[in-house]
C-alpha cells in the first residue's frame, strides 16, 4: 500500500533498491478500496519536472544572506506550493522555463511560450501572485492564481 506523505499530499518520493536517485510520482487523492486494502493511482512525473522539483527542494538548504544582500531562505510551505504547481503543470504537459529563489524568501517560477511569459511567485506567507508578459511589457498581474487562464493565455 502506498501511503500519503503527511506534509504534502500530492507528491512523494519512492525509493527502491534498484534506483540510484529518488523517483517522484504523483499520488491521486482519489483512492479505491478492495476489502481492507486501499490503493492510490500513481502518475509518473517527467524527468524535466523531477529536475525542477530537485532544484526547488535545494532552496530549502539556503541560509540567511544566501545572496550576500540579506536574502531570506524560502520556507517549506513556499517550496511545497511551488512543487505542487510544477506537478500540476507537468500532468497537463507544460514544462517550467525557469525557477529561482527571491530575496524575500519567495520562489519564482517562469513559464514561456514564444514572446509570452508568465511569472508565478510563491511567498513564505502562502501568497501566490502571477504576472503575464508579452515581451518586456506586463499586461496583467494579480494575487489570484488561475492556472487554466494562464495555460490558455500561453497557447
Amino acid at each position: 500500500m502506498t501511503a500519503l506523505d503527511s506534509t504534502v499530499s500530492d507528491y512523494r518520493i519512492l525509493e527502491g533498491t534498484s534506483t540510484i536517485s529518488p523517483y517522484f510520482v504523483l499520488l491521486d487523492p482519489t483512492f479505491y478500496t478492495r476489502a481492507s486494502t486501499t490503493l492510490f493511482e500513481t502518475h509518473e512525473v517527467s524527468d524535466e519536472a523531477i529536475d525542477t522539483i530537485s532544484r526547488l527542494k535545494s532552496y530549502l538548504k539556503l541560509e540567511e544572506n544566501w545572496d550576500s544582500y540579506g536574502g531570506l531562505p524560502p520556507r517549506k510551505n513556499a517550496v511545497d506550493q511551488a512543487i505542487s504547481f510544477v506537478i500540476s503543470l507537468d500532468r497537463k504537459g507544460y514544462g517550467i522555463f525557469f525557477t529561482a529563489p527571491g530575496p524575500s524568501g519567495e520562489i519564482l517560477i517562469e513559464l514561456k511560450s514564444g514572446n509570452k511569459t508568465v511569472e508565478v511567485t510563491f511567498d513564505n506567507e502562502k501568497n501566490v501572485t502571477s504576472a503575464l508578459f508579452i515581451g518586456d511589457r506586463c499586461i496583467e498581474e494579480g494575487n489570484n492564481l488561475d492556472e487554466r487562464k494562464i495555460l490558455r493565455w500561453l497557447i
